[in-house]
């Protein structure tokens, strides 16, 4: 019988524990890899789907005229007036979603209107890391494109509360070929038009002003028009664009006000000073300039809730700002004139001295403060319409 060598060398304890460390060094890299690989392949699914679905939402586009107002990953698109499939079965983000910086979600999609009622759809999307040309992090893909870095709406019917534009729906009585106009109606949805019944205070639609765009004209004597009791401000923050030209250092733009210290008002006057009147329940918040008077200009005021503070532009440019010590909840009983300032509450006449001479070709009012974004595409678009 063969004798056994009971003297064989075994594995020492080092020896097992440095095994043992290889082989998990082994393991982790081959995790690591398999990890990075299959990242890989979900961020290129990720610019894939993303292609994919703004192919489809532009076909979708085309045949509809316009964009679905919302799209549900995972689901079809499909209009559901005419029947018509789009997409069978949205791409939904590929799970893990967490990869490199990336948040735990879903792909976003929104749809926003410009100013001239041109539709875009956003779709945020994330890698973590780059992919056929397409940077890692957030990115966003639109009509145009794809862009790095999140999506900026710029909603611009958000909060749009009173939009009167002379290119617009004006109605108007004709006399002796001129025309009076009796109503100029809302543009934002929200009905907040503005009238005249006396025929002797109608102002004249002017056919061809700055740019060779319309503009109300008021005469400075009487000319105004009524919106009654509307546009109260209550806690919201509050963005006013007019576009036109005052003839003269007295004369007010828009004004839902009193003449005289009384609370709760605002407006935009010339009063030899371009003044932002702002009076909320206490005190006089007004931003005032000695900006000149006798220019087509675009004028903006802001009053921000996160600033506590008012700001007067002209063209883009800040004139003045005013800090606010409280906040209020601005709702008065003056009527919203156009081309005119308050005497009273109600409808009674406006303050004599103070009717605009000059004209208005465009009013924008907002019940919110306007993003970066949002303040240079209106400003821009302003500014190309009116050639200014």
């Amino acid at each position: 019988m063969k004798k056994i060598n009971q003297n064989k060398p075994a594995f020492t304890l080092l020896e097992l524990l440095v095994t043992l460390f290889i082989i998990s060094i082994i393991i982790s890299m081959s995790v690591i890899v398999y990890d990075v690989s299959w990242s890989k392949s979900r961020n290129s699914k990720r610019v894939s789907d993303v292609i994919r679905i703004q192919n489809a939402l532009e076909t979708y586009h085309k045949q509809e005229g316009k964009y679905p107002d919302s799209i549900t990953f995972g689901g079809d698109l499909m209009d559901a007036a005419s029947s018509t499939m789009y997409m069978l079965g949205i791409p939904q983000n590929p799970s893990p979603r967490d990869d490199g910086d990336c948040a735990n979600q879903e792909y976003q999609y929104s749809t926003s209107t410009d100013l001239y009622g041109n539709e875009n759809f956003y779709l945020q999307f994330c890698i973590g890391n780059r992919s056929d040309q397409i940077e890692k992090g957030l990115n966003c893909a639109t009509s145009q494109g794809i862009t790095t870095g999140a999506c900026v709406l710029s909603n611009l019917k958000s909060g749009l509360k009173l939009w009167l534009k002379a290119d617009g729906s004006v109605i108007n009585r004709f006399s002796g070929g001129t025309a009076y106009v009796s109503i100029w109606n809302d543009e934002s949805g929200n009905n907040n038009k503005v009238t005249q019944t006396d025929t002797s205070k109608q102002p004249i639609l002017a056919t061809s002003t700055i740019n060779n765009k319309p503009g109300v004209r008021f005469d400075g004597v009487d000319d105004y028009l009524d919106g009654g009791d509307i546009l109260d401000m209550n806690e919201d923050d509050w963005t006013i664009y007019v576009v036109g030209k005052s003839n003269n250092t007295n004369g007010a733009f828009i004004a839902k006000s009193l003449y005289g210290g009384a609370i709760n008002r605002y407006g935009l006057v010339y009063d030899t000073n371009l003044i932002y009147v702002y009076h909320n329940n206490s005190s006089v918040y007004s931003v005032s300039s000695s900006h000149a008077a006798g220019s087509y200009e675009i004028i903006t005021t802001e009053r921000s809730q996160a600033l506590n503070q008012n700001h007067l532009y002209v063209n883009n440019s800040l004139l003045g700002t005013t800090n606010l010590n409280a906040w209020d909840n601005f709702n008065s009983t003056f009527n919203f004139l156009v081309g005119a300032y308050n005497n009273a509450s109600g409808s009674t006449p406006p303050q004599a001295g103070y009717h605009l001479n000059g004209d208005i070709n465009e009013i924008l009012i907002y019940n919110r403060i306007l993003n970066t974004a949002e303040k240079n595409e209106i400003y821009n678009y302003l500014k190309d319409k009116y050639g200014l």
